[in-house]
C-alpha cells in the first residue's frame, strides 16, 4: 500500500480511498476475497493504539487480551503467568450475532478444549458436535457459541475460574474499532508478545469472522457505553 497524503492506492495502483482532514488511523486488510481499508476515527481508540505500542508493547508482556483490556480502559495490565495470562477485569454478558455492536465494544471468545469436551459426560457434548459440523458447512463465526453463561453474565472471577478449568483451551479478545458496510471491523493482537519482541502481530476482521477458523465454546461482550 501507498499514499501520497491525500489518497491511499494498493500495490497495483488501485484507489481505496480518499483521505480527509480529521485525524484517524488507517488499517489495510489484503486478503480474499476483498481488500478493505479501515479508518479508525475514534479519537479515544486512536490515542490509545498508539500510546500502547509506543510505550507498553516494547518491553511488556502482552497478548490480546492485555491489548483489548488497555483500549477499553485505558490502563495497562500485563499478563501473569498465574492468570494463564488471562486479562479479565470486567462483567460481560452473552453475545449473539442478533445484538448491535458499537465503536469500542469488546468481545471475549473462549475455546474448549477437545479432548476434554468429546467426554459423554458433559451435558453439551451433543450442541459442541453440531457446532463443529456447522462450522464445516458454514464456516466459523463467532457469534455461534456453544453454551451459554448462567444469568447471561461472567465476572472477572468467573471468566478465570472457567478459563483454569479444564473445559478451556484458549481465548482470543477483539475490539471493535470502525464500521465496513455496516459490519463491526475487530482488531485483535495474535498470540503472546514477550519483552523485547519487536515484531507486531495484528489481525483484522469483519463481521462475525473467527480469525482462528474454530468456534468458541463461550462467546461474550462488553459494551464501552
Amino acid at each position: 500500500m501507498s499514499t501520497n497524503g491525500y489518497y491511499v492506492r494498493g500495490r497495483q495502483g488501485k484507489l481505496f480511498e480518499k483521505a480527509g482532514n480529521t485525524a484517524y488511523l488507517r488499517l489495510i486488510r489484503v486478503a480474499a476475497p476483498d481488500s478493505i481499508v479501515a479508518t479508525i476515527t475514534d479519537k479515544l481508540l486512536c490515542d490509545r493504539i498508539v500510546e500502547y505500542f509506543q510505550v507498553h508493547y516494547p518491553s511488556r508482556i502482552t497478548n490480546c487480551s492485555a491489548f483489548a483490556n488497555f483500549l477499553f480502559t485505558g490502563e495497562f495490565a500485563e499478563c501473569q503467568i498465574e492468570d494463564r495470562l488471562l486479562v479479565a477485569k470486567h462483567y460481560m454478558r452473552d453475545y449473539t450475532e442478533t445484538q448491535k455492536v458499537s465503536v469500542g465494544d469488546i468481545v471475549c471468545l473462549m475455546y474448549g478444549n477437545h479432548k476434554v469436551l468429546k467426554s459423554r459426560k458433559l451435558e453439551y457434548r451433543k450442541s459442541y458436535r453440531k457446532q463443529g459440523k456447522e462450522r464445516c458447512e458454514k464456516g466459523a463465526s463467532f457469534s455461534r457459541s456453544v453454551c451459554k453463561p448462567k444469568n447471561g453474565v461472567l465476572s472477572p472471577d468467573e471468566l478465570h475460574e472457567l478459563h483454569l478449568s479444564a473445559l478451556i483451551d484458549d481465548f482470543h479478545f477483539m475490539v471493535c474499532v470502525a464500521k465496513h458496510n455496516g459490519l463491526p471491523v475487530w482488531l485483535s493482537q495474535l498470540g503472546r508478545k514477550m519483552k523485547d519482541d519487536g515484531h507486531i502481530h495484528l489481525a483484522l476482521t469483519i463481521g462475525n469472522e473467527e480469525p482462528y477458523g474454530e468456534f468458541p465454546l463461550v462467546s461474550l461482550i462488553k459494551r464501552r457505553t
